[in-house]
């Protein structure tokens, strides 16, 4: 019954892998418009806090191209703009830069022919090493040596506010739930609701979190 969560794998990788968070996420981003704008909103201020020049809401780009687990860039863009995604804030003295090395990109979300945002999930900002965040970009694409550090609590509390006030509506509200269910299960630690004391009021955060706690009790059995 878990497999009719899209979020729930049938791949060799573990549901704990950070891959399946990341394949996760950009699903979410590619069909739920209303969390993809919120989610810009978050990389644009974490990249101003760290002087960089921010990046352009979802209503002034063009349309975008979502992609996971790659090797290359488009050529078709001119500006790279590195998102790290983790638990706690990230700082380097010197961010990150073009470089050579061979990669495979967590997730790529491009909008052409301005914009390439290259995300780098870490679920635990203590497994991230230096060269990590560098970028092997194609001739002529300039990368912007600032990366934008943003926390999974606060996509997640966000993510979770938009669900709760009804912006989200639908076949997307649905989608979010299995989202956010999927989390709860596989991740709690990034979760920002993870104590009942912390969930407030809110019934769906109660009801989210009453039900991570039974399957943890009772692996499968939960229904």
């Amino acid at each position: 019954m878990d497999h009719l969560s899209y979020f729930e794998p049938y791949t060799r990788k573990e549901a704990h892998h950070e891959d399946q968070l990341t394949r996760a996420f950009i699903v979410v981003l590619k069909h739920v418009p209303v969390v993809h704008a919120a989610w810009l909103l978050l990389v644009d201020r974490a990249h101003r806090d760290n002087q960089g020049d921010g990046v352009p809401p979802l209503h002034a780009l063009p349309e975008p191209v979502f992609s996971t687990q790659v090797c290359t860039l488009p050529l078709e863009v001119e500006r790279v703009v590195s998102v790290l995604q983790s638990d706690e804030q990230y700082a380097a003295e010197d961010d990150a830069t073009a470089s050579e090395r061979s990669q495979v990109l967590d997730g790529v979300i491009t909008y052409p022919p301005s914009l390439a945002v290259v995300v780098e999930n870490k679920p635990s900002v203590a497994n991230v090493w230096r060269g990590q965040l560098d970028v092997n970009t194609p001739e002529g694409v300039r990368h912007d040596p600032r990366v934008a550090s943003v926390r999974w609590r606060d996509v997640l509390e966000t993510f979770t506010n938009l669900l709760s006030a009804r912006h989200i509506r639908g076949s997307e509200a649905i989608l979010m739930e299995d989202f956010l269910g999927f989390v709860e299960r596989r991740f709690p630690q990034l979760q920002p609701f993870n104590r009942l004391a912390v969930c407030g009021r809110d019934l769906a955060r109660l009801e989210r979190r009453c039900r991570a706690i039974l399957e943890e009790i009772a692996p499968g059995n939960v229904q």
